[in-house]
């Protein structure tokens, strides 16, 4: 149950918000660009006093920041530039000179930057999937092409 407060207690604690308020106005016309956290780090009694008192005036006087919601994958589109820039990575690693690299679906990604969406992502992009599997190199194949790379390093 809650204990009545005294008109005098009453008439104290108004006075207290009464000049709460007004340090947050200077503050604010100080530097008009202050958010609620950066009030709160300047100031931390003052916006808790007044956010336990008087919080319909801090929200009408100090709004919260409302971040922008983040825009919007068209995977349509991620998937029809990834799909097209496939075969010309796997060219480049093939045509790297030195030892051979296998074709794998991490080392496209790492050269396309795409690891991430190859890895967590593949299911929305079936495009770039069938342009993968087209390219993507079995370990048999990748020891036929190591070997006749090694025949060749060493007939020179």
């Amino acid at each position: 149950m809650r204990v009545p407060i005294s008109g005098k207690v009453e008439a104290k604690r108004q006075q207290r918000i009464a000049a709460r308020r007004q340090q947050i106005m200077n503050m604010l016309r100080e530097d008009p660009t202050l958010n609620r956290k950066q009030l709160d780090q300047k100031a931390p009694t003052i916006i808790q006093e007044i956010r336990k008192f008087d919080p319909e005036w801090l929200n009408q006087t100090v709004p919260l920041i409302k971040y922008p919601s983040p825009l919007a994958i068209d995977w349509g589109e991620r998937d029809q530039n990834l799909a097209q820039r496939i075969p010309s990575v796997v060219k480049t690693i093939q045509a790297e000179p030195g030892k051979p690299v296998r074709i794998t679906k991490a080392e496209i990604g790492r050269r396309m930057g795409a690891t991430n969406w190859f890895a967590n992502d593949l299911h929305k992009l079936p495009k770039t999937k069938t342009a993968l599997d087209a390219v993507l190199e079995s370990r048999e194949a990748f020891a036929i092409r190591r070997l006749i790379w090694a025949k060749d390093y060493f007939v020179q």
